[in-house]
């Protein structure tokens, strides 16, 4: 996972290099992405195989319930964060921040602040790749089990069976 995270962190810097743009503004698109754009782009990030996996797994584990309830609660938080989202921006403006983390700091004027949002948001997106990387790991032992595994296992069971007597 890290030798993935070192190779986009490489690419962002070479393309940002390649273009004669800064990092930052690389990395934001230079704030023209399209509002429909940039919905599907974090629907996108955000709900993977990992996600309707392990929601799909603790609902069949724990019942029906489960599984509504956390899209409730992925419903809640995109609303409110819709709904947040005008202000979140307004102020980002104000203060010339691009990020998060850099609002916080520059609103709270505590780099402490920012570094502990930062580490927050990288953890959280860490987490949310490990999932991915389950999610992916999942489906593909299924399909091995189901297309190679289990058919070596059965032909070798029927073979068996065959020279048994």
């Amino acid at each position: 996972m890290f030798a993935y995270i070192a190779g986009i962190l490489s690419y962002v810097i070479y393309r940002a290099n390649k273009n004669d743009n800064s990092i930052s503004g690389f990395l934001v698109n230079n704030k023209t992405t399209r509002l429909l754009t940039l919905i599907f782009s974090i629907v996108a990030t955000n709900v993977g195989a990992g996600f309707f996996l392990s929601v799909s797994s603790a609902a069949y584990d724990t019942g029906i319930s489960f599984g509504i309830s956390m899209s409730i609660v992925s419903v809640v938080t995109c609303l409110t964060l819709a709904l947040l989202a005008g202000r979140i921006k307004r102020l980002a403006d104000e203060h010339g921040a691009g990020s998060v983390s850099e609002l916080l700091s520059k609103q709270y004027r505590s780099n402490a602040v920012g570094v502990t949002a930062a580490v927050v948001t990288i953890g959280g997106y860490i987490f949310i790749s490990a999932l991915q990387f389950v999610g992916i790991g999942a489906v593909g032992s299924a399909t091995f089990w189901h297309f190679v595994r289990r058919p070596i296992a059965c032909r070798w069971h029927y073979h068996h069976r065959l020279h048994q007597y």
